[in-house]
């Protein structure tokens, strides 16, 4: 009688086989989340602060007090109280975002009608101011002879020299033809050059990128304690100011666009063109630009709040039904019932 070999191999193989199909794969089912979750987080974070803080309001404020509206009163009245949750819903929804918007809205206005600089801070705006003084002196009669991109080119190339080449702890160990910070000044004014140009938002955000990247670089390469940060020191009056380098690509942004181009107009329709003119006049055309953008950046924050303040006020008139406090409703009838009885 002839015995077939059976290939144990092979069933063993047939059987792991059968197994691993059976398991439930926890580890894909991880994955995903946490794929799902990096996902929520991106889109969260292209919203910035404002969508981080909406995001929150809605999960943490306006959908328990909306569910606790409806909720209120719900077993005398027999049914949900949707007066309560509609008025919960109306305030809530209305409140947060417009503690935003409002600001906001004030703050774009005021640039389009009174000029970007209002947008910068004032600590920051007088920087640029006493370093545009220095460019326009430098440039001497040229600012006028010269295109506006010219004069936005020398700003650019001040600022840099004056936050790092003359920055109180690098000027006496910078020295002369150090070819690591020439080429950081050179994707700096870049950066800066190429983006007064640009209009869509994206480009501007990789622009903003490219420009913190430099920063980084910088701090890591010359200040030890600021590895790697995107944090800038801003020496001004004897006094040290930190911005972020997102706002200062911003501020300086809008400082080209706006107090440069204005101080060259107003150059230009000059009677008298001479040297010594624009040497007398433009530290006064700079100064009345400057105190101008300084007391609309007041007006504006005076104005915000003002607004905010009254749409805050005429809230209720938009989420109240009736006349009557919907948390009461249910509770009323009962006692009216009791008082008929009495």
């Amino acid at each position: 009688m002839k015995v077939n070999q059976v290939k144990i191999s092979n069933y063993s193989a047939d059987l792991q086989k059968t197994k691993s199909a059976n398991k439930i794969n926890f580890k894909g089912i991880g994955s995903s989340i946490a794929n799902a979750n990096k996902w929520a987080m991106n889109h969260l974070e292209k919203g910035g602060f404002f969508a981080e803080f909406v995001l929150l309001d809605m999960i943490g404020l306006v959908l328990p007090r909306v569910y606790q509206g409806f909720q209120r009163n719900k077993e005398e009245l027999g049914h949900l109280n949707y007066q309560a949750g509609t008025e919960e819903f109306l305030r809530e929804f209305i409140t947060g975002p417009s503690l935003f918007l409002i600001p906001i809205g004030a703050v774009i206005l005021a640039g389009k009608a009174l000029g970007k600089g209002v947008q910068i801070n004032s600590n920051v705006m007088n920087k640029f101011k006493t370093i545009f003084k220095s460019t326009a002196k430098d440039l001497g009669k040229k600012i006028i002879d010269s295109d506006l991109i010219n004069s936005q080119k020398h700003f650019a190339s001040k600022l840099f020299d004056n936050l790092f080449k003359e920055h109180p702890k690098l000027k006496d160990i910078i020295k002369e033809g150090d070819d690591v910070l020439a080429s950081y000044k050179k994707r700096f004014t870049n950066i800066l050059e190429k983006s007064i140009s640009q209009n869509s938002k994206s480009d501007l955000k990789k622009s903003a990128t490219e420009f913190s990247d430099v920063i980084a670089d910088i701090n890591t390469t010359y200040f030890n304690g600021k590895k790697n940060t995107h944090s800038i020191d801003i020496v001004f009056d004897n006094k040290t100011y930190q911005t972020s380098a997102t706002d200062l690509f911003e501020d300086a942004r809008k400082y080209m666009q706006d107090i440069i181009p204005s101080t060259k107009l107003s150059l230009n329709e000059l009677a008298d063109k001479s040297a010594e003119s624009i040497k007398s006049n433009v530290n006064n055309i700079i100064d009345q630009l400057t105190e101008y953008r300084e007391k609309g950046r007041r007006l504006l924050c005076v104005g915000g709040t003002a607004a905010l303040a009254a749409f805050l006020s005429i809230i209720p008139k938009i989420y109240q039904r009736s006349k009557t406090n919907p948390a009461l409703n249910g509770l009323l009838n009962e006692s009216s019932k009791e008082n008929k009885k009495c």
